[in-house]
């Protein structure tokens, strides 16, 4: 793919050719503009600009920026989707999968997104500084802005920059052909606070010793120490030249955007892992980024409705379901935009409803599990760590995300998504809920947290209504504003309502607009026709007792308080419950009212066939009378 190729089509280049400002990101862009893939025999270059040889003592990590920096313009690709999370240039785009904040030892679980997405919580509003979210969520990070660009826009006493080096953006991560890349090595370098050695630790390039967090913050490596971080790199990687083959691919495979985006479904209604079956397109030999492509920019499609602006015609429209499918609405007549790509067959949709295709998304009949009683319960490999290993895993492992819910979107369809429900310690103020940091709730309440751990449990103990309660009481004694006044009235968030102490000093909840959960689309897995929602009729949906609009969503809590929130499905869709109630029983009648029509509909045909006939007797003796 010629728009993937931006991180495969360099030619190679020595030092003298290019200067070391290329290093910094001024990069002379190199092109084989060939469809073969160009062999990435290379110079590793260091955060200075300076190569690695093999024998250097010590040895430095190489450098993204510094290396891949050389062919390509390394501020372009900083500026693509992955990456400009932190921009406040860049548009949101649609909702998508937050980072999820959990703190055990609180029962803590807050969508955070740095994209403002409405119903999530920037990572300042936690105090999350760049180095915290590092720390917290670099292990599913690809690398770049508030890992590298944006790391110092906060100042953090806590950070330790200068001696764990940025966390630049690991080409690798996504372009690497190699089997050896080890992506859950990434975790463990994070943890160790060793951010500049990542990439080299993932790609296997070498072996990194050693841990920055050891070291103390007025570390001078010029006295190095044993545990300080180091790179061994293996010499047989190195050619006579000094340069290394590094075995990269414009079309990465699936297994390296799974490691980010795999999703687990897990409890009683999940299927065994030998039971599921992969997305259709790729069990017809696509892969994500035939669909999901991008420039040297990297803003990749993701491939939703009116994504691409209005009138346009290009071949960048039929990168979604129904522009693949079906072709552009809007200048279809253009060969590039009339679909069908890849061989992507057009579905007739017989007996459907021309209304179902303007009121629902593709994915609502094609995509994730079919609609239930109750929604299932699921993971993701951003919120709950998945591809890292583990002894223990949990199926209630927090936080709690259920799927399929079927909700009203933006662009004004029904489609399929995942969702959670926010649940934290927060400050209620003029109707408004402003939530307070796990670490300072803690601190407030020392008397209930102090023998809850934040970390992983063996076990998952819920808070209770006593603890809940208590915890309030103490946040009252503790926290005031600078005038001393109490900062709000101290709240708990969880399970679809806000939790407050009443008068009497008892819990009282009450459903609020800071307890509403959070979702976002589902478009994976794709399920083939055969199995696609609708095709056994129109009970699949609207019959009395169907999951698409009488699913039961209960909403998850780390508490064991009641009450919780309960609604039917068709609530999210917007659709007052007596219209649905209608289609519904309305099912009960349809085969009758078909053998009626068939009835009507005969007795009208004979009429017509009878007076029919009786006419044609009629001018046939008319014309009889008259010698015609």
């Amino acid at each position: 793919m010629a728009g993937l190729g931006a991180l495969a089509v360099a030619a190679l280049l020595s030092a003298a050719v290019l200067p070391r400002a290329a290093a910094a990101g001024a990069a002379l862009e190199v092109h084989t503009d060939s469809r073969t893939r160009h062999v990435h025999r290379i110079t590793l270059y260091d955060a200075a600009g300076d190569p690695i040889r093999p024998g250097d003592e010590p040895a430095r990590p190489y450098s993204p920026r510094a290396t891949c920096g050389r062919c390509h313009d390394y501020e372009a690709i900083a500026s693509g989707w992955h990456f400009n999370a932190a921009n406040p240039d860049i548009a949101p785009g649609r909702r998508g999968q937050p980072w999820i904040l959990v703190d055990k030892r609180t029962g803590t679980e807050l969508p955070i997104s740095s994209r403002r997405w409405p119903g999530t919580y920037a990572p300042a509003d936690m105090g999350l500084t760049p180095w915290k979210f590092i720390q917290a969520f670099g292990r599913h990070l690809p690398g770049g802005g508030l890992g590298e660009e944006y790391a110092e826009s906060v100042e953090d006493p806590k950070a330790r920059w200068k001696l764990s080096g940025k966390l630049e953006i690991d080409c690798l991560s996504c372009h690497s052909a190699d089997d050896r890349h080890d992506q859950s090595e990434r975790a463990k370098q994070i943890e160790s606070q060793n951010l500049k050695w990542v990439p080299v630790a993932t790609s296997r390039l070498a072996d990194v010793t050693g841990y920055a967090k050891s070291l103390p913050d007025d570390y001078d490596p010029a006295k190095p120490r044993k545990s300080a971080p180091a790179a061994h790199y293996a010499k047989r990687r190195f050619d006579t030249k000094g340069e290394v083959f590094i075995d990269i691919t414009r079309r990465p495979s699936p297994d390296r955007c799974y490691f980010c985006h795999t999703n687990r479904p897990v409890g009683e209604q999940g299927p065994m892992k030998w039971e599921e079956d992969t997305d259709v397109h790729l069990a017809a030999g696509l892969m994500c980024v035939d669909c999901h492509r991008h420039g040297l920019d990297h803003a990749i499609t993701r491939g939703y409705k009116d994504e691409v602006p209005e009138g346009a015609t290009s071949s960048r429209t039929t990168l979604s379901c129904r522009g693949c499918h079906l072709g552009a609405e809007s200048g279809a007549a253009e060969p590039e935009a009339r679909g069908g790509r890849l061989g992507a067959p057009r579905p007739s949709h017989a007996g459907l409803p021309a209304s179902h295709l303007e009121k629902l998304s593709c994915t609502a009949c094609h995509s994730g599990p079919w609609p239930a009683k109750a929604p299932r319960r699921m993971q993701t490999a951003r919120a709950h760590g998945l591809g890292l290993e583990t002894h223990h895993p949990r199926d209630d492992e927090p936080p709690h995300i259920v799927e399929p819910v079927f909700v009203h979107q933006d662009d004004g369809t029904i489609g399929p998504h995942r969702m959670m429900w926010p649940a934290f310690w927060g400050r209620l103020k003029d109707g408004e809920v402003t939530p307070m940091e796990p670490d300072a709730v803690a601190k407030a309440a020392r008397s209930v947290f102090r023998g809850r751990r934040s970390s992983r449990p063996t076990t998952l103990v819920p808070l209770t209504a006593e603890q809940v309660a208590k915890a309030l009481e103490e946040i009252v004694a503790k926290e005031k504003d600078d005038e001393g006044e109490p900062a709000g009235e101290p709240v708990y968030v969880c399970g679809g309502m806000l939790f407050r102490l009443g008068a009497d000093g008892k819990l009282v909840g009450a459903e609020h607009a800071a307890a509403e959960p959070y979702s976002w689309p589902l478009a994976h897995d794709v399920r083939p026709a055969a199995q696609s929602l609708g095709l056994g009729g129109c009970a699949d949906c609207h019959a009395a007792d169907a999951g698409f609009f009488y699913g039961r969503v209960v909403a998850g809590s780390p508490s064991a308080l009641e009450p919780r929130a309960a609604r039917p499905m068709h609530e999210f869709q917007g659709l007052a419950p007596d219209v649905v109630y209608v289609l519904a029983r309305t099912l009960i009648f349809r085969p009758m009212v078909f053998v009626i029509g068939l009835a009507v509909a005969g007795a009208l045909a004979i009429v017509l066939v009878h007076y029919g006939l009786a006419g044609l007797a009629a001018l046939t003796r008319n014309g009889k009378k008259h010698g015609v």
